[in-house]
């Protein structure tokens, strides 16, 4: 193994009045996103034990970062969910610890927040599921200290209240999926093997062929006919193994979809529904993650594998948003859920292909308070051996006090001046790559620098 030693240089962490109409990105992860036809919305979620209640919209055409307000944004939280109206984005339960029963309704034409009536709401919950009807939105099922929930609510917005679900019928669930058809939500996955809601009549029905997928956390989607869900199982040696099923709720039925070139099985993956494919990519099993993926067609119920090349890095506990164009993956955590994320990547399946997340306005990412991406820190120009593997290490910047280091971001470039291309974002300052072949590289190093208070 090749070893390379370079100073990590540093100018200075950007400040806060330096950033007035700049986002100061945060790592994240179990936060909640939606796409709003022009932007991702990302609040809440953790890094460590600090919770939060900041927020951030991103445009994918211009790659410009917008910090949300938080006036009267709800109290920080992990694990809530978030539905998009069509013009407002209501953030509803989670946890900090104990369950919360409170939420917010965010306008981004406005920048503004006001809180969801809690008179009437459901008790308070974590691993939730809410779906958006058209002019409503329902929360069901969860958890709390006293184990899963059956109960759940009918929120207006435009009134500001809550109608009970009925609990005839239904079996308490959590950490389930669920899908809005149209006319009545799916419930899928978890604890329970699945039923349908109708609202307008607040009766529940079970869905006559069970499921054969009873997985916490499988990511589920809805076609315009069906549902698709990809998960994992335990066969009877106690192996991890992939899982995925259909339902077509106009026959009642469920089918297997092929499994043949299916991603890994790891739990706590993302799906999105392009129109034509499911995207599943990310998740976990244990301590370890993954950044595969794949392309799932149910007209030819066949799977592709998402690209490696430029992929962001392992990690679970992340989200995914689907532009029309694009899916967006942003945040979560790495190995052992020791590191979250400032990063996430652009995903292309018409041309299979990766970009990183641009970061260009991130102000307060870097320590060197350059934001336009005409980085004067020092490089390293590195000798590749034909084989094995680069070792490349760096020191750990000295801070001003009220700053904390939370990891870095490595890039590479086949000259000092660039294009320079994302490598990783380590945990800890050192990086160990394989080498592609012999080749002279140059290597850049940032530190993620965010208030430590």
């Amino acid at each position: 193994m090749a070893a390379a030693t370079f100073v990590f240089l540093m100018a200075g962490p950007c400040l806060a009045a330096e950033c007035e109409n700049e986002y100061r990105l945060v790592p994240r992860k179990w936060h909640v996103s939606v796409w709003t036809g022009s932007h991702m919305l990302i609040w809440g979620g953790a890094e460590g034990n600090y919770y939060s209640q900041s927020g951030l919209r991103y445009d994918p055409l211009t790659g410009i970062w917008t910090r949300m307000s938080e006036v009267n944004a709800p109290a920080p939280r992990i694990r809530a969910t978030a539905v998009w109206t069509g013009s407002r984005m209501i953030v509803w339960g989670g946890d900090t610890g104990h369950p919360m029963g409170s939420g917010g309704i965010y306008d981004p034409a406005t920048d503004t927040w006001q809180p969801v009536s809690t008179q009437g709401a459901p008790s308070p919950r974590t691993s939730h599921s809410a779906v958006w009807t058209g002019s409503r939105m329902i929360v069901w099922g969860g958890s709390n200290s006293s184990g899963s929930l059956q109960t759940g609510g009918q929120y207006d917005p435009a009134t500001d209240t809550w109608t009970p679900t009925s609990t005839i019928e239904v079996t308490a669930n959590s950490g389930h999926g669920a899908v809005w058809t149209g006319t009545e939500m799916i419930v899928l996955g978890g604890e329970m093997p699945g039923g349908r809601y109708n609202p307008a009549t607040d009766t529940w029905a079970p869905t006559i062929s069970p499921s054969p997928l009873v997985v916490p956390y499988s990511p589920a989607v809805w076609t315009g006919t069906h549902v698709l869900v990809y998960g994992v199982l335990f066969d009877d040696f106690g192996t991890i193994v992939p899982a995925g099923v259909r339902y077509d709720p106009m026959l009642d039925s469920w089918s297997p979809i092929s499994l043949t070139n299916s991603p890994e099985p790891y739990e706590e993956t993302t799906a999105i529904w392009t129109g034509q494919e499911m995207i599943v990519w990310g998740g976990s099993f244990g301590f370890g993650k993954t950044n595969t993926g794949g392309r799932y067609d149910p007209g030819t119920d066949t799977w592709l594998p998402t690209s490696l090349v430029n992929a962001p890095e392992e990690r679970s506990r992340h989200t995914a948003v689907w532009t029309g164009t694009l899916m967006l993956i942003w945040g979560g955590s790495n190995y052992a859920d020791i590191w979250s994320f400032t990063s996430g990547g652009r995903y292309d399946p018409f041309s299979d292909s990766w970009t990183p997340t641009s970061l260009a306005n991130a102000c307060g990412s870097w320590g060197d308070g350059e934001e336009n991406g005409d980085w004067d820190l020092d490089s390293l120009q590195v000798e590749i051996p034909s084989v094995g593997s680069l070792l490349l290490s760096w020191s750990r910047p000295s801070l001003p006090a009220g700053f904390g280091v939370f990891g870095y971001r490595l890039w590479q470039a086949d000259s000092p001046t660039g294009p320079w291309v994302f490598v990783a974002q380590p945990s800890w300052p050192e990086y160990e790559m394989p080498v592609p072949g012999s080749a002279l590289r140059f290597y850049q190093v940032r530190a993620i620098a965010v208030p430590s208070n």
